[in-house]
């Protein structure tokens, strides 16, 4: 009945789950300034793009020095995210102290047309 879930295996560490997060990412596209959204510069030097924040796009933010944590933008500049072993959705608001010097990007999925 319906479809299975493939089984993924959770990265272990911040630098396997950098290695898969590159690897999502090429079939991705960053969600550029638009009209009618708040902005945000990426954390990454080497990145100068502006991207838009558009809610239900997906959020690559760097923890422990990688490019490795994902998470769903919601409107009203919260998004929502998971620990690995916390057991537990956590919403959390872009703009915290702990949060708004962490975003890599912001993406959606490559259009299919």
């Amino acid at each position: 009945m319906g479809v299975e879930a493939p089984n993924y295996k959770t990265p272990e560490t911040p630098r396997q789950m950098a290695s898969s997060a590159a690897v999502w990412k090429q079939s991705w596209e960053p969600v550029l300034s638009k009209a009618g959204y708040p902005t945000i510069k990426s954390c990454d030097p080497t990145d100068s793009n502006t991207y838009a924040l558009v809610p239900y796009s997906t959020l690559l933010l760097r923890v422990a020095g990688e490019d490795c944590h994902t998470a769903m933008l919601l409107p009203k500049m919260q998004f929502i995210h998971t620990w690995q072993g916390s057991g537990m959705v956590v919403v959390d608001r872009l703009l915290s102290p702990v949060w708004r010097n962490k975003v890599v990007g912001v993406y959606q999925p490559c259009s299919t047309t």
